[in-house]
């Protein structure tokens, strides 16, 4: 017969190339890195409920920022590739039963489609 394919995978570390992916799921914040760093070097940031689409995903969970939400910033400013979304959960649009979650899903900026804030009681 065929051999057995595994199709999915915990590994302790990985290497990749960041170009394709579509995000990232991390299960503990701490992966992201050191505080300092992972928040731009603001000691207080303010988080913001929103949504995330790309190609394959609608992503929900909560952004952080200084001040106010601002889209052009969040996926232009900086030099990261990423936005990270806490507490989050990724769907995916071909089959809404998988679901991924995480404490953080890190979404490539090139892939985002739409992003929005969430208001309480509306989504």
């Amino acid at each position: 017969g065929r051999p057995s394919i595994q199709r999915w995978a915990n590994l302790g570390a990985a290497h990749m190339s960041k170009a394709n992916i579509a995000l990232l799921v991390l299960t503990r914040r701490e992966d992201l890195g050191p505080q300092g760093l992972t928040r731009g070097g603001f000691s207080r940031l303010l988080p913001v409920p929103v949504l995330l689409t790309t190609g394959m995903f609608e992503i929900r969970g909560s952004v952080e920022v200084v001040s106010k939400f601002d889209p052009s910033e969040l996926l232009m400013g900086g030099t990261g590739r990423f936005v990270n979304v806490y507490t989050a959960n990724a769907v995916t649009l071909v089959s809404p039963e998988t679901v991924f979650s995480g404490a953080v899903i890190m979404v490539n900026r090139a892939a985002v489609e739409l992003i929005a804030p969430v208001v309480r009681g509306k989504a």
